[in-house]
């Protein structure tokens, strides 16, 4: 998954990889050999790239069937693809009355149409609302899991942290970071709230453990392991407010890559 702001080159990056934006150096191969030297791109790769809309009066079922036609799949596989993204009760309906969420399911039916073994997919959550966005994780981690490949772009770290297996962070044009979405991310943190925080940073560095004072009476540790820092705290007696961890999130990970 390509991972960054608006204007870091997500986009950019997808059409080199389909041979619609020509770089001014390297280049974009599915599966080695370049796209448009794909004997059957639809069967290989399902792409959406843009939000596009079908012809307002045209129904979901006749863009699919059009869209069917043109990949040489079986117009069969249209009604097969409007259940399975949940459109079968709008099919019939004018593409001009669906919302935002019920066309982003259209333009994943249009890129599974071929059966392909690869998704490339530019913001997909855009527009979603929470149950929507719910359903394109699982959506996707089903073709993931059957043996699919899903390449998308995003700029909700959220949605990244929840879907990704692998990330590379993007910043205008350079990429940051690459690798396991697991390993980009910081430790998780225990956070403690004392009056004694001074005197709990001192025990913490003589059990080996490095801290850090805040402001608000919050000390945090550079560990997750909240058993090792409930020893010092009870050892030292120092009173506490509160002891807990702070999970390490995508987010923090991406804008201390930035900061740096």
């Amino acid at each position: 998954m390509l991972v960054g702001p608006n204007g870091a080159g997500k986009s950019t990056a997808l059409g080199i990889l389909l041979g619609l934006v020509h770089p001014d150096a390297g280049r974009g191969l599915v599966g080695g050999v370049p796209y448009d030297r794909l004997p059957e791109p639809a069967q290989t790769v399902g792409a959406v790239l843009d939000a596009a809309r079908p012809h307002p009066s045209r129904t979901p079922a006749e863009h699919l069937r059009g869209l069917a036609r043109a990949a040489g799949v079986d117009r069969t596989r249209a009604a097969e693809l409007l259940e399975r993204v949940g459109l079968e009760d709008v099919g019939r309906r004018p593409s001009a009355t669906l919302s935002l969420g019920m066309l982003q399911r259209l333009r994943l039916a249009g890129a599974l149409l071929g059966r392909p073994s690869a998704l490339v997919l530019d913001e997909p959550s855009n527009g979603l609302d929470p149950p929507a966005r719910r359903w394109l994780r699982d959506t996707l981690r089903e073709f993931a899991d059957e043996g699919g490949t899903v390449l998308l772009s995003t700029h909700l770290l959220a949605e990244a942290e929840l879907l990704g297996d692998d990330a590379v962070v993007l910043d205008r044009g350079a990429v940051l970071a690459a690798g396991e979405v697991a390993e980009l991310m910081p430790a998780d943190q225990v956070e403690v709230e004392t009056a004694d925080g001074d005197r709990l940073v001192a025990a913490l560095a003589a059990a080996g453990l490095r801290a850090e004072a805040r402001a608000g009476a919050l000390v945090v540790v550079a560990t997750g392991d909240t058993e090792a820092v409930g020893r010092v705290v009870a050892a030292e007696q120092i009173v506490v407010r509160r002891l807990g961890v702070r999970a390490a999130s995508l987010e923090e990970a991406f804008f201390a890559l930035i900061r740096a």
